[in-house]
């Protein structure tokens, strides 16, 4: 490209006076916190509208210091996004609490309070809304749990409203010290905590006790006491004098930020508000960032959801729809106040002569996605090496097999050692003694594997068509709402009269999972034959006191994704042959306990999905009665017979941990 420019993605506005500033406070020979910080803490809070300011070194020890006045205990949570700078959540964590990621609204990428409300609990301590970019967090007045302001992107005049606030002076940031924080805050009781918390918890500091040395005529200004132990978190003088020129400036470099942010929206039709940065999404983020870099234009990513991030996926439960959406796309243009007009146009130039590129066609070599399968197998030695060798036997179409993983729940009998005869290198094992139950291992098998998306399978199916995979793979489309897909579990032809009393139950369930929201619904959300995108279920973490197939349901359409059910994705299986058989299948887990248990996790969606119109429920009874009114008279007998003596049945049973064999 012609006259070719080289743009950071942002810069400090620093001049002669912070210099100047800088010179007079090292030539003064106070440089630690003195007289500068006292200043810059007063100019600051008067200008943000708050009573006390507390200057630290930085925002995440401000955040830090917020925290731990509030004396976290372990269990403890606060709800924080994820589309944030690591510390918002570190802090939470490094203070004792455990952090909660919630999502965020579309509009404006800052925190949703609809969904921060629903994932508020008893453990719920504080909630901390970021402003993004500085686009003020709306939302959080008058909450139900307290609110603390994570400011690090915004300060306008005016702004505090008595909420505690925290703010960052880092280098990028729309006013700097270089390196330094602030807390904002209209309690005199937890200003005085924080003052002595950033210095090691004195009642005086160094600038205190050397003025009343000065002034009296003891030695009683030398002494101290110790009330906590604090920490080391003082904002320099040095630090402090760059901040009291550039709050002098603030007003003109946001006026400026503000102008590049108004020709940015004009040029790309765009109606972007905040001034600390400026982000767009692009559907080829990868191939857009490497041609601005050879324009010479430094552009960023702000940012890659935390809740995806190494350190944080043990606290992460379900999936972030806007925010996976977003940090998958999100690329930041520079945006600082030095910003001539001559470059933001080179910027505007630069964006649209590569999205006009991209939109060409172009012919590309199209990724081949990848499955892993997972199986769950509790004594499955008679049907697990068949099982193995079908979905080794799958027609990869359209996909690719990446691995296949067969976790032992704690058989007794020869699962492990079967299924390791099937020699294949994709084929992986694990065994474990102890009976932790599927979901448990469902998680397991989440975390391990390696492909774009998961099919999940019981040990006790068959696969009777070679393109099962590939109808689950195509079942997601080109839709990425679809994270969460259904298939056809089947069972053979009954044969004996009691198999066709159970088949009885089987046509009214299948009723229901074909007739309602066009099948898509939870009882078309079974655990013997699912598939899910890898992302979404790299997010979950499978708790061992529910249903798996509810937790996969409901933690798919309560974060706003789509479940999709494939009646032509069919699998077998064998219906139990016994009463004692059929009592552990179908009581395996309690239903109304189970659902009370979902409800407590998700709320009134749980009755609402699993509600059945008492006259549909009826048609579907009587459907039934139809085809075997004998049968299906036999095993309404036995359920409205056994149904009151649950309790007993399994504790005396232990139908909770019991296998039916005859299903094998």
């Amino acid at each position: 490209m012609a006259n070719k420019m080289h743009l950071n993605l942002t810069k400090p506005s620093l001049d002669q006076e912070e210099l100047d500033a800088v010179s007079r406070v090292l030539r003064s020979g106070w440089v630690i916190r003195g007289p500068e910080t006292s200043a810059f803490e007063e100019e600051f809070a008067k200008y943000m509208g708050a009573k006390y300011a507390i200057a630290t070194n930085g925002c995440t020890m401000a955040l830090y210091l917020v925290l731990k006045e509030m004396d976290l205990r372990p269990g403890d949570e606060v709800i924080v996004p994820s589309l944030t700078w690591s510390a918002t959540a570190s802090a939470v964590i490094n203070a004792g609490g455990t952090p909660v990621f919630a999502d965020i609204r579309e509009s404006d990428w800052c925190l949703d309070p609809g969904d921060v409300k629903r994932k508020i609990t008893k453990r719920t301590k504080l909630v901390i809304p970021v402003h993004y970019a500085a686009r003020y967090a709306k939302g959080f007045d008058n909450f139900p749990v307290p609110v603390l302001f994570d400011s690090a992107h915004r300060v306008e005049k005016g702004d505090f409203k008595g909420i505690t606030s925290c703010y960052s002076f880092y280098a990028v940031k729309n006013m700097t010290t270089i390196r330094g924080g602030m807390i904002l805050t209209d309690d005199a009781k937890k200003a005085e905590w924080y003052r002595k918390g950033v210095h090691g918890g004195l009642t005086k500091d160094t600038r205190a006790r050397y003025e009343g040395a000065q002034k009296q005529n003891d030695a009683s200004s030398f002494y101290y006491e110790v009330e906590f132990p604090g920490w080391n978190f003082d904002m320099t003088d040095v630090e402090a004098a760059v901040g009291r020129v550039q709050l002098r400036k603030l007003p003109r470099l946001n006026a400026r930020r503000n102008e590049i942010v108004k020709k940015y929206n004009r040029a790309f039709a765009l109606k972007n508000t905040g001034n600390h940065l400026y982000p767009i999404t692009l559907p080829n983020r990868d191939e857009f960032l490497v041609k601005m870099k050879e324009a010479g234009v430094q552009c960023g990513i702000h940012y890659l959801p935390l809740h995806l991030m190494t350190a944080y996926k043990q606290y992460a439960k379900g999936a972030l729809p806007v925010t996976e959406k977003i940090g998958a796309h999100t690329v930041s243009l520079p945006l600082h106040a030095k910003l001539a007009d001559s470059e933001v146009n080179y910027v505007i130039k630069c964006v649209i002569n590569i999205l006009k590129d991209q939109a060409k066609p172009s012919i590309k070599i199209k990724r081949v996605p990848t499955v892993s399968v997972g199986i769950s197998a509790y004594n499955e030695g008679k049907n697990i090496q068949k099982v193995l060798k079908q979905v080794l036997g799958q027609e990869q179409r359209g996909w690719r097999l990446s691995d296949v993983i067969v976790i032992d729940d704690g058989s007794s009998d020869r699962t492990a050692a079967l299924a390791r005869k099937v020699k294949n290198q994709k084929v992986k094992v694990i065994r474990d003694e102890n009976r932790l139950g599927k979901s448990i291992r469902l998680g397991q098998f989440f975390q391990k594997a390696k492909g774009d998306y998961f099919v999940v399978l019981d040990g006790d199916i068959s696969l009777t068509e070679k393109n099962l995979i590939s109808k689950l793979v195509d079942g997601f489309g080109d839709d990425e709402a679809v994270v969460l897909v259904g298939g056809e579990p089947r069972p053979y032809m009954p044969k004996s009269f009691f198999e066709r009393a159970v088949y009885a139950t089987y046509l009214v369930f299948n009723d229901s999972r074909h007739s309602l929201n066009g099948g898509n619904n939870i009882f078309g959300c079974i655990g013997s034959c699912l598939a899910l995108r890898g992302s979404f279920a790299k997010g979950l973490r499978m708790p061992p006191t529910m249903n798996d197939d509810d937790f996969l349901y409901f933690s798919c359409i309560s974060a706003g994704y789509k479940f999709r059910n494939l009646p032509n994705a069919v699998v077998n299986y064998r219906l139990p042959t016994n009463h004692l058989d059929y009592l552990r299948q179908s009581f395996r887990s309690n239903p109304p306990a189970a659902i009370r248990n979902t409800r407590k996790y998700f709320g009134d969606i749980v009755e609402r999905e699993y509600h059945r119109p008492l006259s549909f429920l009826m048609k579907s009874i009587l459907r039934a009665f139809r085809k075997g009114p004998i049968a299906a008279s036999y095993i309404v007998l036995i359920n409205l017979l056994l149904t009151p003596f649950y309790s007993l049945i399994v504790r005396r049973y232990k139908l909770s941990w019991f296998t039916a064999s005859s299903t094998k």
